[in-house]
């Protein structure tokens, strides 16, 4: 708890890092408090009220549907935001224990491994994202997992490399010794030394997340209509960009600053937890 306290003071004595967690408290709160907070119900059309500029009864405007811009921006929080977070968690998640075991049991399980992970990293991330998309088919929870799998070859090394080096540590040697299991030795010694460098890199992928997110909704292999999803109103925004400004502009801004306060806090939590990196 103290080691907590004393990390959570000097991550807000960095007043970047600082404004961009009160951002990121703030997108949490729009996201489990959207019903409350959204003016209108983001899927209720009103044609007379179609593409109406920012006003005193539509902040953000409305859509080519007359849905209430603001509303929709908000519901979309839970959408593109709690989207990411699953699936960074999960190939957080199962990437840990499958790298652990491979850097761990060693022998030709581990070159398996390592050659499927390989071959996942030989593509670019966003054409393995939107390939893996169409052929699951175009729905919000295949993106998560599209995203999911992409994302797996990294926290697949990152574990490897650790169990790899604690497996060779004298400690875990005494323990196969006297016949300890590898799952405990993973379980005990080889997973809670992970939690540094996969903390630092859960932080640093959310944002990118999102944008892969955005960009396969972007594309209509994210969510579909009429889920509110900051992707899939753009791609139908922009085309009203030069005369009506306010649609895509708002919902824009909000994938930056949303990306921008992830990125900002994941630079600050690597420099707290690994001095190292800043030298």
């Amino acid at each position: 708890m103290n080691l907590l306290l004393r990390s959570i003071r000097s991550l807000i004595k960095n007043r970047f890092a600082a404004s961009a967690v009160i951002v990121l408290a703030i997108v949490f709160l729009v996201g489990v408090f959207a019903p409350l907070l959204a003016t209108y119900s983001p899927a209720d059309t009103a044609p007379k009220d179609r593409l109406l500029a920012p006003g005193s009864l539509h902040y953000f405007g409305t859509d080519e549907l007359g849905r209430d811009i603001f509303s929709r921006i908000l519901y979309g929080t839970r959408v593109s935001v709690g989207i990411a977070l699953v699936a960074i968690l999960l190939s957080a998640l199962v990437g840990t224990f499958i790298g652990s075991f491979s850097g761990f049991i060693g022998r030709w399980i581990d070159q398996v491994i390592m050659r499927i992970t390989d071959v996942l990293l030989a593509f670019p991330t966003l054409v393995l994202a939107l390939a893996l998309s169409a052929a699951l088919g175009a729905s919000i929870v295949n993106a998560a997992l599209a995203i999911a799998v992409v994302k797996l070859p990294i926290y697949m090394r990152l574990a490897r490399t650790q169990a790899l080096s604690i497996s060779q540590s004298l400690y875990v040697k005494s323990a196969k010794t006297f016949g300890v299991s590898s799952g405990w030795v993973v379980r005990k010694h080889v997973v809670p030394n992970l939690l540094t460098p996969i903390v630092v890199q859960i932080t640093l992928d959310i944002g990118d997340a999102i944008l892969l997110i955005a960009t396969l909704g972007f594309l209509g292999l994210g969510a579909q209509p009429p889920t509110a999803e900051w992707g899939a109103m753009i791609s139908t925004g922009w085309n009203y960009l030069i005369d009506q400004w306010w649609y895509p502009t708002f919902t824009g801004a909000a994938i930056f600053i949303t990306v921008m306060a992830f990125n900002i806090v994941g630079d600050g939590v690597r420099d707290l937890l690994d001095p190292k990196s800043g030298e």
